[in-house]
């Protein structure tokens, strides 16, 4: 999300993931996120695009009008890095950590 230039793509990528949580297809009204993000038509189109760009949105087919919504772009996944090393903080103790 860090990746994030403008803050119409910020807003229209918090809208998505505050829909993608409740409701699984969603039929996307650019009218009510504009209301709800407060951002005008051309703010909306740049920011779809963007996001596009950055692979949170993708086409599900050429030509269509439907599209997957991704809270981490598929590409950028495999660059998460899970940290399994205790905190500077907690003490091992045998099997469990003390806080």
């Amino acid at each position: 999300m860090e990746n994030i230039k403008t803050i119409g793509a910020y807003k229209l990528f918090r809208y998505l993931c505050m829909w993608s949580n409740y409701k699984k297809p969603y039929a996307l009204s650019s009218k009510n996120v504009m209301t709800v993000c407060h951002i005008t038509k051309p703010t909306y189109l740049k920011a779809f695009k963007e996001l596009e760009a950055l692979g949170y949105l993708q086409q599900k087919e050429e030509g269509s009008n439907q599209y997957t919504f991704y809270q981490i772009p598929p590409e950028d996944e495999e660059e998460i890095i899970i940290n399994p090393a205790p905190l500077p903080y907690e003490e091992e103790q045998g099997d469990r950590f003390s806080f």
